[in-house]
């Protein structure tokens, strides 16, 4: 059998470190500690962002040259007055008109909005919906 001191020549490449024993014990504990606090920041953020107050959805949209009317359905879970914010695009995806669309309380609440646009618009969404400040 070959020994180390025979493969590498003695002084040449440096004093060789004895191997440790491994840490298994450690490891697990930082990958568990990490997976806990992934989970409780997990939790966390869904409690606060995962169920929205407002989900709007567009049920019909019909366009023009210079317009775009379009009919959303909005659920709350608020009974209360809301406002949302509507926009169209054209096809190079620029914002060619926007507005805020008051709502009526109830739930759920449909829209028909006739939104004045500064080009042919392709397209209209209703991307938030937020409370009314009183």
């Amino acid at each position: 059998m070959i020994s180390d001191a025979s493969i590498f020549p003695a002084g040449r490449y440096g004093r060789r470190r004895e191997r440790r024993p491994a840490r298994r014990g450690v490891t697990t504990f930082f990958m568990v500690a990490g997976a806990v606090v992934g989970l409780v920041l997990a939790m966390t953020l869904y409690q606060r962002y995962g169920t929205p107050d407002y989900r709007p959805q567009v049920v019909h949209f019909q366009l023009g040259p210079d317009h775009t009317t379009l009919r959303f359905e909005v659920h709350k879970a608020k009974e209360g007055p809301a406002t949302c914010h509507v926009r169209a695009r054209n096809r190079a995806g620029a914002e060619v008109g926007a507005a805020d669309v008051p709502l009526p309380a109830g739930n759920p609440v449909t829209v028909t909005y006739t939104l004045k646009t500064s080009g042919p618009p392709v397209s209209a969404e209703v991307p938030a919906c937020r409370a009314v400040s009183q």
